[in-house]
């Protein structure tokens, strides 16, 4: 929240506490981050931070920014990226399932600022143009997509783990507040890329240019089915859920073709079944091939994100449209359309 002209104060080291002692006056030079040590965390994420608060600032000038801007500091995230040391780094979802707890903690911390980063960084470039169907920016559409996918992936774990008697039970309390909002920020980039992303023109230019978008609508569709999901769960106890939940089946509803404002219906498979939140969801079946989130683990394919039924106890797909969410979805670059969706809901 202090912008780093504010302060003076130095980057903290990677350092022991055998390191230095009363008498130091110089202190030595951090180990490396290779090394593990009880603050590497903290200097890893500080790395991480201070990134993202120059991408917060850019993101909120009031004058446009230069697409070259834009790539310096995403050269900046990917250089910290880079310094993040081995057992922080989320490869697949198998590392999110293995280790100490507070080690799978951090590294779902370390993994989301990143993700978040990138998602707030190249936000302003993800649609396409409307005249022509294609994105002059397609590293950006790339960079936003993946990461707004790869959280809505953690979302889904993290929901599992979390659960009375996971590993994670305790930390819990961690996936409230601001993690809940960087969810939703996931969830809002998807539907926006997929009510602009329409037609088979604009998926043939996507996957045959520089930077292909190896996910599906179908399966950005799910990830939102079981984000959806989850939100649902948690409506009678937090009001932000149910204003997450309301957004969602509205958002979903018309991307599906069943929204008030569609011109076309599409229901929702009659055979299928109501997805248990407690449950591990499919997420391989989520994972486009080659993807660092790819699982060869049968434990996750328990419950499939596409098998979630809308038609929940008051949550009727068909009923009254949400201007707001329209409104959003219509003119994405006004102001701070999450905010705005969040506040009106």
């Amino acid at each position: 929240m202090i912008k780093e002209d504010s302060f003076d104060t130095k980057n903290p080291r990677n350092l022991l506490d055998i390191d230095f002692d009363e008498n130091t006056k110089i202190l030595p030079p951090g180990r490396p981050l290779s090394e593990s040590t009880p603050i590497g965390y903290v200097v890893v994420k500080h790395a991480l931070t201070m990134v993202f608060g120059k991408i917060s600032d850019q993101s909120n000038d009031l004058e446009p920014v230069p697409y070259e801007e834009v790539m310096k500091l995403d050269q900046l995230l990917e250089e910290a990226k880079e310094q993040i040391p081995e057992e922080l780094i989320v490869h697949n979802m198998e590392d999110l399932k293995v280790g100490p707890a507070d080690l799978t903690v951090r590294r779902f911390s370390t993994d989301l600022i990143y993700h978040k980063a990138r998602c707030v960084l190249h936000r302003k470039y993800l649609v396409p143009q409307k005249s022509s169907s294609t994105s002059p920016y397609p590293y950006s559409t790339k960079s936003c997509v993946d990461s707004a996918m790869a959280i809505l992936h953690s979302q889904a774990i993290l929901h599992v783990q979390t659960q009375p008697g996971q590993r994670l039970y305790e930390y819990r309390w961690k996936t409230t507040t601001l993690v809940t909002q960087d969810f939703m920020l996931a969830a809002m980039l998807i539907c926006l890329y997929l009510s602009q992303s329409t037609g088979e023109s604009f998926l043939a230019s996507a996957n045959q240019s520089d930077f292909p978008i190896k996910w599906t609508r179908e399966q950005m569709l799910e990830a939102l089915d079981g984000s959806f999901s989850i939100w649902n769960s948690l409506k009678c106890s937090s009001k932000d859920a149910l204003k997450a939940a309301k957004a969602l089946k509205a958002m979903i509803a018309r991307l599906r073709g069943t929204g008030p404002s569609s011109s076309s219906s599409r229901a929702p498979s009659q055979s299928s079944q109501p997805f248990d939140p407690g449950q591990s969801p499919n997420l391989a079946q989520l994972t486009p091939e080659g993807s660092s989130l790819t699982s060869s683990s049968s434990p996750w394919q328990t419950a499939s994100l596409s098998s979630l039924q809308y038609t929940t106890a008051g949550m009727d797909l068909n009923q009254t449209s949400y201007p707001v969410v329209d409104n959003m979805i219509d003119a994405p670059m006004d102001l701070n359309w999450v905010c705005t969706l969040l506040i009106h809901i």
